[in-house]
């Protein structure tokens, strides 16, 4: 996030609610009583306040936020696109799983993953001390 910028929800200074799914997205990523705070008194929150209450991951300088996304990009871009999705697959599925059938999906796609292409080139290069390359986008 651009430390210039702010967000906020403004539908309370207009007398609406939110409807595209910010009451219930919100509480999950902020909790209740933050949430109920913003969309109640309609307020705004710096970069800052945004980072501490972990709606975005981190803040760039001013002007520099097309800077900072095309070094992620490259930055995942050097990483395994199968490994990547997994790791998203388990996080996201995770959640709504109870803690024990969440470490079950793990073990299992872990074990899925270890058969893949870019599980062999990771542990071949770590051997190596070398950079692996992964071919999986």
């Amino acid at each position: 996030m651009d430390a210039t910028a702010r967000i906020g929800d403004q539908h309370a200074n207009f007398g609406l609610i939110a409807g595209g799914g910010g009451s219930q997205r919100l509480p999950r990523l902020v909790g209740a009583r933050r949430a109920k705070e913003l969309m109640l008194l309609g307020g705004w929150l710096d970069a800052e306040q945004a980072l501490a209450w972990g709606l975005v991951n981190r803040v760039v300088p001013a002007g520099g936020v097309s800077a900072a996304v095309e070094e992620l990009a490259r930055e995942l871009a050097r990483k395994s696109g199968g490994a990547s999705r997994t790791a998203k697959r388990l996080v996201d599925q995770g959640l709504d799983l109870t803690l024990a059938d969440g470490l079950e999906l793990e073990l299992r796609l872990a074990g899925e993953h270890m058969r893949s292409a870019d599980a062999a080139e990771g542990l071949r290069a770590f051997a190596e001390k070398r950079t692996p390359v992964f071919n999986t986008r």
